[in-house]
């Protein structure tokens, strides 16, 4: 109780005053660190409770009262911090309309992600991220410029793209693939995967090469060259996957065909 009566009524305390002018929001990224932590405790003690319920498990009335308690007041909680983050997105939105994103750099906004994030997962205790995700569609344009800016990892964006419809734009969505495609290769611990294809028995060799391999291998590096030729690289890989493709749907292979209705649509014959 001493935690939560101190962290969070500090971080309810210092979103109010990160939106004045005069905030350099300092106090509330020493902040948020404690919030966080808190917030995954809260969650996973309440988790385990339920677990005990379906379970079976029996409980006298102050241990339930207690429990109704601390769900009131995490309920309390989420509404207070979600309508004061979304007033600072509010806030922000004047601003990005009249500034030039490469030369505002304010680190307390990216505070506004790990804080949302929290909101999130809390949301999903009370089964209402409807109302989450409502809200943060509101205030889309000051969310994607946040998110276009501080979201750098995949633990950044993960929770984002449950509901990326409602909050990003399009140029955000284009850094997240990129970010994943980086993500995707770093990944790869076992260096390249060096591929050796006839071009005679071209589909059948990158059969064999691609069927029953471990996913996270053929995200990586693929070093691929044609057998009695020199050349590899970007530029033969994706040569290889045009000609792949192409084999695959080679009418007289017969492996798809197309749908009769639909020409530009493709069924396979296996099933």
């Amino acid at each position: 109780m001493f935690v939560r009566e101190v962290v969070v009524a500090d971080l309810s305390r210092e979103l109010e005053l990160s939106m004045s002018v005069e905030s350099t929001g300092l106090s509330l990224m020493s902040i948020v660190p404690d919030f966080t932590e808190y917030m995954c405790l809260v969650r996973a003690l309440l988790q385990q409770s339920f677990d005990s319920f379906n379970g079976e498990a029996v409980y006298d009335r102050e241990y339930i009262e207690s429990l109704h308690h601390i769900l009131s007041y995490l309920h309390f909680t989420l509404y207070d911090l979600l309508d004061k983050i979304e007033r600072c997105l509010r806030k922000l939105e004047d601003k990005v309309r009249l500034i030039n994103e490469d030369r505002l750099i304010v680190l307390l906004w990216s505070q506004y992600l790990v804080i949302l994030k929290e909101l999130n997962n809390t949301s999903k205790l009370f089964n209402n991220s409807e109302v989450f995700w409502q809200k943060l569609s509101q205030r889309k344009l000051s969310l994607s410029f946040v998110i276009g800016i501080y979201a750098m990892s995949c633990d950044d964006y993960r929770w984002i793209n449950e509901n990326k419809e409602v909050v990003i734009n399009f140029k955000v969505r284009r850094h997240f693939t990129m970010r994943m495609l980086e993500e995707a290769k770093s990944e790869n611990k076992e260096g390249s995967y060096e591929i050796l294809i006839d071009r005679s028995n071209l589909l059948e060799a990158s059969s064999e090469y691609i069927f029953d391999k471990d996913p996270a291998l053929l995200r990586g590096n693929m070093l691929l060259q044609f057998k009695h030729e020199y050349a590899t690289g970007p530029d033969v890989l994706r040569e290889w996957f045009f000609l792949v493709y192409r084999e695959m749907f080679n009418p007289h292979k017969a492996l798809f065909v197309a749908c009769p209705n639909d020409q530009r649509r493709f069924s396979s014959k296996f099933r």
